[in-house]
């Protein structure tokens, strides 16, 4: 907490001295936007790997398919390192697509 009130009187005289000296206001706007918009970005990274943490958690990886992505979204997909052994007729289709 005394870093805190130590900080604010810190930044408070150095804000102080650069609106007087300067005479323009924007500095103060610019800081706030820049604070605002550090926390947006800190907020949604921080956000972003508690819920992917959470969801690895209900859904660990061990429970999860071996196969591809493509495979388990798209039925029709043949798994080409297997291509030989299909039919050319199906390879052909899937690769028409």
């Amino acid at each position: 907490m005394a870093i805190g009130v130590l900080a604010a009187i810190v930044g408070n005289t150095l804000i102080n001295y650069v609106v007087r000296k300067y005479r323009k206001t924007w500095f103060v706007i610019a800081i706030l936007a820049a604070v605002i918009l550090l926390s947006t970005i800190l907020l949604g990274y921080t956000g972003f790997f508690r819920t992917l943490r959470s969801y690895l958690q209900v859904f660990p990886a061990s429970r999860m398919s071996r196969q591809p992505l493509a495979s388990r979204l798209l039925p029709c997909t043949v798994n080409l390192s297997r291509a030989h052994a299909a039919p050319p007729a199906l390879v052909l289709r899937v690769l028409r697509y």
